[in-house]
């Protein structure tokens, strides 16, 4: 749901003059509308409900107090809006949904009753983006220490991941786009597993590898704009809005072949196909052949609010057998999990590349004692 708030309520203005003034009649209704995406059928209108008793807030264009209206509109829930709309239609792809925006950005508009007659529609609403993806926030809640040690103990690590630097803010090491959007860092580190003393086992593991990455809490990807935090904390105390609690995330792996190792023993052939790419193909900013898809189960997450629990813990996932001879990365995308909406995945992290060699040949038999017979 979306909480809404609109102009200064005039019949709360009247009622703080004239306590007999009845205010049970008053009535609204909110339509809404999605007016970017290709697909929507204008506007969609609520039923009819009763105006909760205002909250007053400060208006920012005067800076004054005056009583507002507000309303949650659950109309952002795919089980009310009509079939034709739902986001079911979002075209898919090879590693799920496209990023696509314009589908979960809406504007709304409001009019009143009070209870004999209905306004006028107001002008629609500033245009408002539900497609809320996981980024680290600048108020992420965690110990940079904890964080270092989560990306650097990693045993018997051939792709290791990048470092913090204790010293600056975390959202300082990052890189953000002028969109907003965070850019992955290499947090994903890539590692053998134990090995085995059993020969066919370790020969096996030769092409299986552990992907590990730093878990952090749903508060570090989600926290609340400190500007509405006022209206929020009013809304709250009326009972009507639940407080904020940070959904938590969802993982998924994606393993991608890069090419082939420097070593491969068709090197040569792979040149050769490369040299038949067309231009477009050649400038392409990513090649890369998306070779297997991990959906990770729900996981545990730190508790920043417990001080006794790390901020911070690292997940492990096993990576089956890997073709030989070839370059991989891998990258960790995730999506809120409550955030039913979202039907995209959002970059989180990303490894290095990393080479499975050729595994070796078998060793030969031991030669069979022959006997002369008499």
């Amino acid at each position: 749901f979306c909480a809404l708030l609109w102009w200064p309520s005039i019949v709360a203005l009247c009622a703080e003059k004239d306590k007999n003034l009845d205010m049970s009649g008053q009535l609204h209704q909110v339509r809404m509308r999605r007016p970017d995406y290709e697909h929507d059928a204008g506007w969609i209108e609520s039923q009819v409900k009763r105006t909760v008793p205002p909250v007053t807030l400060r208006r920012t264009s005067c800076g004054t107090h005056a009583p507002h209206s507000f309303d949650l509109c659950h109309l952002l829930d795919d089980s009310i809006l009509p079939e034709e709309l739902n986001n079911s239609v979002l075209p898919r792809q090879a590693f799920g949904a496209f990023r696509c925006e314009e589908c979960l950005t809406y504007e709304f508009s409001v009019r009143v009753s009070d209870g004999y007659r209905w306004s006028e529609w107001s002008p629609p609403s500033a245009r408002c983006c539900f497609a809320v993806e996981p980024k680290i926030v600048t108020t992420c809640p965690v110990e940079l220490d904890e964080l270092q040690r989560a990306l650097t103990d990693v045993p018997d690590v051939v792709s290791p991941a990048e470092s913090v630097e204790l010293s600056k803010a975390l959202t300082e090491q990052l890189t953000f786009t002028q969109e907003g959007d965070m850019e992955p860092p290499h947090w994903v580190a890539i590692a053998r597993p134990p090995s085995s003393s059993d020969v066919v086992t370790a020969t096996a593991q030769l092409s299986e590898f552990l992907v590990s990455w730093p878990n952090l809490p749903p508060s570090a990807y989600s926290q609340p704009d400190t500007e509405i935090l006022p209206a929020v904390k009013q809304m709250s105390e009326t009972g009507d809005l639940a407080p904020f609690l940070a959904p938590p995330l969802v993982y998924r792996i994606n393993v991608w072949m890069v090419g082939l190792s420097p070593d491969a023993a068709d090197v040569d052939h792979h040149q050769v196909l490369q040299k038949t790419l067309t231009l477009e193909e050649a400038d392409a900013p990513h090649k890369d052949l998306l070779y297997r898809q991990y959906d990770v189960p729900p996981s545990a997450y730190p508790d920043p609010v417990d001080y006794d629990e790390p901020t911070v813990t690292r997940l492990t996932w096993h990576l089956p057998t890997l073709p030989p001879d070839k370059t991989y990365r891998c990258t960790v995308e995730g999506r809120f999990e409550t955030n039913t909406s979202v039907h995209w995945w959002t970059p989180l992290m990303k490894s290095g590349p990393f080479v499975v060699e050729r595994v070796p040949p078998p060793t030969p038999p031991e030669l069979v004692p022959v006997a002369e017979l008499p």
